[in-house]
């Protein structure tokens, strides 16, 4: 009966262990969720920025990139 005392506080710790480590998981993907929301969202106010830009000065811009 001991030992299956014994192997039964393992499996215990065991399991607190990886529901620890779930719950770790479980944030480090709720901030990653967030980073890349907020990339996502700076990307999308430069990239309208970039469609708000007046022809002429596009224009410029390639013709710039051109002679480099």
């Amino acid at each position: 009966m001991r030992k299956q005392q014994r192997a039964a506080a393992l499996l215990r710790q065991a399991a607190d262990l990886l529901n620890v480590n779930t719950s770790d998981r479980s944030t480090q993907y709720q901030h990653l969720h967030q980073s890349l929301v907020t990339t996502n969202d700076n990307l999308l106010k430069e990239l309208d920025e970039t469609r708000e830009r007046p022809q002429h000065e596009v224009n410029q811009l390639n013709w710039s990139y051109r002679q480099l």
